[in-house]
Order: C-alpha cells, then structure tokens, then sequence
C-alpha cells in the first residue's frame, strides 16, 4: 500500500483522506446550491459555475525579461478576460479577509498572472479578476470578489522588485560574502 501511494505522489497525485474528499464535496454541494453570503451578481457567478473550464487549472509559460515564467491558476474565460481563482478563508469578514489577502501575497500572485495571461493572448489591456472566496467550515458561505487595479499595481511593483533580485542573483551568483545566518554546532556537540 505504501508503494501505491509513493508513485501517486511522485507522479503529482495529491493524495486525501475519505475525511477531506467528503468535506471538499459539502464545500462544492454549497456552491452549486448558490451558498451566497451576499446578494452580489447571483446571475454572473452562476454563468461562471456552469463553465467547464473551471475544472481544469489553466498554467501558462511564457519568458519575460530573459527569464522563463510560470503562473497557474483555476480558469480564465477569453471571452471576458477574466481570470477565475477560488480560495478558502475562515471568514468572509472584510478586515480578515483583507489582510488576509494581502498577507499572503495575492497582489503579487494576481500581478503575475496578468503578465503571464497578457503574454501568452498578446493582450494590451489587463485582465480582470475574479475571486471565489468559500469560507472553510459549514455552511460553506462563499462571495465574489474583484480587485481594485491599485491592488495589482502595488503586487506589479513588488513583482518587478523580485525579478530584479532573482537576476541580479543569476549574474552575481552565489557568494559567502553575502549576509545571512550561520548553523554551528552547538556548544554541547
């Protein structure tokens, strides 16, 4: 049984329990049944549900700078020019979910795959987005969100900034000079 498991996960297999796949079902049942936490855009989100491309992530590479780029994502609908990302959060509460989403590093994620969707359909303007937020515990509450264009400038910013750094350490290579912590033995050793 080990060895099944092994290969599975080698292969890029996530691998869950009976536990997890029931709750990840009751987590889909509410969606389907319009779990909404507000009235907002009803029509709009259950066009988007319906869509089959949102059972399939999407992942689009593309070179950017001398670099080669990856972004993965939950779907992206051409024909709005919008990308589809779901996320889970313990409450669809503004304040949490805010520096939750801010935290964790979304406006850098979104910024990126802006670049990569704008690279891969050789598109001027920016997508839109479109967050499918499901709080984790019953009843499963989930909203729509979209985001403020200052939110992806902010991560675009941030995004340039690690680019820079990543190539910069590319040319420069990796020295001891460089500052960082050191592991020692420790004084009982």
């Amino acid at each position: 049984a080990q060895s099944w498991k092994k290969v599975r996960e080698e292969a890029g297999v996530t691998i869950i329990t009976e536990k997890e796949f029931q709750h990840a079902e009751r987590m889909v049942t509410s969606l389907k049944e319009s779990n909404y936490a507000s009235d907002t855009n009803k029509a709009g989100i259950t066009r988007i549900l319906d869509d089959a491309s949102l059972e399939a992530e999407k992942v689009i590479l593309w070179e950017e700078e001398g670099l080669e780029c990856k972004a993965k994502f939950d779907a992206y609908v051409p024909s709005l020019n919008v990308i589809i990302d779901y996320k889970t959060t313990q409450s669809l509460s503004d304040h949490k979910l805010l520096n939750s989403f801010f935290s964790l590093g979304y406006h850098v994620q979104l910024a990126h795959y802006s670049a990569g969707v704008k690279k891969a359909y050789g598109l001027e303007k920016n997508p839109a987005f479109l967050f499918i937020t499901q709080e984790k515990d019953a009843p499963y509450l989930y909203d729509l969100f979209s985001v403020e264009s200052e939110f992806i400038e902010r991560g675009e910013s941030v995004r340039q900034d690690i680019f820079k750094r990543y190539k910069d350490y590319l040319v420069s290579g990796f020295t001891e000079q460089e500052e960082m912590r050191k592991i020692s033995l420790p004084a009982w050793a």
